[in-house]
């Protein structure tokens, strides 16, 4: 005969088995009665076999979901609850005619590691989701979902996340401080309704990040020194206000292959990037001084005075081309040299 307390763990360890087995029946069969229309092959009035269930997979030594792919269904109506499927580690939604999304529909969900949402377009806006108890995410997709607001400077939290794609919403702000030093090596907020503000100076301490894709936004200021970023292949930057000349640790970053920059009011030369860079998109409007590697020598001083002053937009108008006679607040003499710079009541800020 076994020992009585083996015999009493032994028991205690099956009943919790059997519980943990049968938890995810009723929570399976509620999201079915909440989702419109139906899956196929889903049932609203048993749960039996839910495992087998089309975009439902199964801890294969329980009956815990693991996995929901709900992908292209049509479904439509609010994108349910999904708190209750506490073993859930990967949620696809994308490509649906979801209206709305209910609160705390991604609530408890500990073991998330994807969460895909994107292309719900039809979704009210909402604001982006607290996926704080999510920590282990991976990858989270929720670009096109009419998202608004600013994004929330937590991103130290999820020390796993590879993959952020954010695209076609309207989010606006600054980016998180909390982006830099995480471990995205894929991150895309690109075409925003109102677009972020502010420097994206967060990027040069991203030293995982291999595709940036910012494009289509008003961000400011000069681009950061990104010497660190040595994996990034693909930096989509046209359609913003960046100002200040292209740096040197960019042109020559070593695994660069795709870059973006125009439409801009970028200054200095005009970048030559070497033969490494299979496309180079620079063909729309920005300031530079010339197409040649280096600028008029009092060109050059003037940039060198703006970027005292963090290379603002209204200098950056102001002074384009590769003639200090044609810019604004400056006179010259007959031969062309500065006298005078007057830059008086121009809201300058820096040194």
């Amino acid at each position: 005969m076994g020992h009585p307390t083996l015999l009493l763990s032994l028991s205690l360890l099956l009943l919790s088995f059997a519980t943990s087995s049968a938890d995810d029946g009723p929570a399976i069969l509620k999201l079915a009665a909440a989702l419109t229309p139906t899956p196929p092959s889903w049932s609203t009035t048993s749960s039996s076999g839910f495992c087998n269930w089309k975009g439902i997979t199964c801890d294969s030594s329980s009956s815990s979901v693991i996995t929901i792919d709900l992908s292209a269904k049509s479904l439509s109506g609010a994108v349910p609850s999904f708190s209750s499927l506490a073993s859930l580690q990967n949620l696809f939604l994308s490509n649906n005619n979801f209206s709305s999304v209910s609160s705390g529909a991604f609530d408890g969900l500990n073991n998330l590691q994807v969460l895909s949402l994107g292309n719900n377009e039809g979704i009210e806006p909402w604001l982006f989701p607290n996926l704080t108890q999510s920590a282990g995410l991976t990858s989270l997709y929720l670009d096109n979902t009419n998202i608004y607001g600013p994004l929330p400077d937590n991103f130290q939290l999820f020390s796993s996340l590879q993959y952020l794609r954010l695209s076609y919403n309207n989010l606006t702000g600054t980016l998180p401080a909390s982006l830099g030093g995480t471990s995205i090596q894929s991150l895309w907020i690109n075409n925003q309704q109102n677009g972020f503000t502010g420097t994206i100076d967060i990027l040069s301490k991203m030293t995982s990040v291999t595709q940036v894709w910012f494009q289509k936004n008003q961000f400011t200021g000069p681009i950061p020194d990104l010497s660190n970023c040595t994996s990034l292949f693909d930096l989509q930057l046209r359609d913003n206000m960046f100002t200040g000349p292209v740096p040197q640790s960019l042109i020559s970053l070593p695994s660069l292959k795709n870059i973006s920059l125009s439409n801009n009011k970028l200054q200095g030369p005009s970048p030559k990037f070497p033969p490494n860079v299979e496309k180079v998109t620079n063909d729309g409007i920005n300031n530079f001084c010339s197409n040649s590697s280096s600028c008029d020598p009092q060109v050059t001083v003037m940039l060198e005075i703006a970027g005292g002053f963090g290379y603002p937009v209204s200098l950056s108008d102001s002074w384009s081309g590769n003639d200090v006679r044609q810019f604004s607040f400056v006179t010259c003499d007959t031969k062309g040299n500065v006298i005078t710079v007057n830059l008086a009541k121009k809201n300058l800020v820096g040194t």
